[in-house]
């Protein structure tokens, strides 16, 4: 399947308009555009068509007008965007991207979709750090489109692999439910375990195990 997915790029590149041009061709077009469809459609284009060789240096400046886009709130271009940059890249990073701007645009369901086609095509392969990631971004996603037993079952997957965003995340699930004792026994683990590894603890673990405490006191 690799190899028919780069003999189609090929075909694409050789019958698309401006695919012999160098990167630096391609950027200055870019960077001329007007922000938002415009530009998304011709950094969609150009990078469909690129090489190979130019790819990094193109996903580069698109990831850099894909974030421009995110932050001034122009979701359909940065959606456009983001869905070559992942046709191209298969990577966790562009999943993160199409996921994020179809949250945007308020299509939680393709998000998950997204999510999930990714994590069924590297969870095989890829390092358990990757998947691990991915299992967390799942259960982001499903939190945020208050999806929660999709959350807590993509969180108990990262949590058995080791990842500290569950127990972040379902220690805050504990306070707003009014588990007071859960959440603070999730958030101490984190405090444990920054003990041991003599480091900082994660963001939420100081102020979630106070929280948690005095949550349980009142009960």
């Amino acid at each position: 399947m690799a190899g028919l997915g780069a003999w189609a790029l090929a075909c694409c590149a050789a019958l698309l308009p401006g695919a012999v041009q160098d990167a630096d061709e391609i950027l200055t077009r870019w960077r001329d555009s007007a922000a938002g469809q415009v530009r998304a459609e011709r950094v969609h284009r150009d990078l469909l068509a690129g090489s190979e060789s130019d790819l990094p240096e193109l996903q580069k400046a698109a990831y850099g007008f894909f974030m421009e886009d995110m932050a001034s709130f122009r979701g359909r271009s940065a959606e456009h965007m983001a869905q070559a940059m992942h046709a191209r890249a298969q990577a966790t990073w562009s999943m993160i991207c199409v996921s994020g701007s179809q949250l945007r645009m308020g299509k939680g369901q393709e998000a998950i979709a997204c999510v999930r086609e990714h994590l069924s095509r590297i969870q095989d392969s890829a390092p358990a750090e990757e998947v691990r990631a991915v299992w967390d971004r799942l259960g982001w996603v499903a939190r945020g489109l208050g999806e929660a037993e999709l959350m807590r079952d993509a969180l108990g997957q990262s949590l058995a692999m080791g990842s500290e965003d569950a127990l972040q995340l379902l220690g805050w699930e504990g306070l707003i439910e009014g588990d007071g004792g859960g959440a603070a026994r999730l958030f101490g683990a984190l405090l444990d375990r920054a003990q041991t590894g003599e480091r900082e603890p994660a963001p939420w673990a100081l102020p979630g195990w106070g929280l948690a405490l005095l949550q349980d006191q009142k009960d």
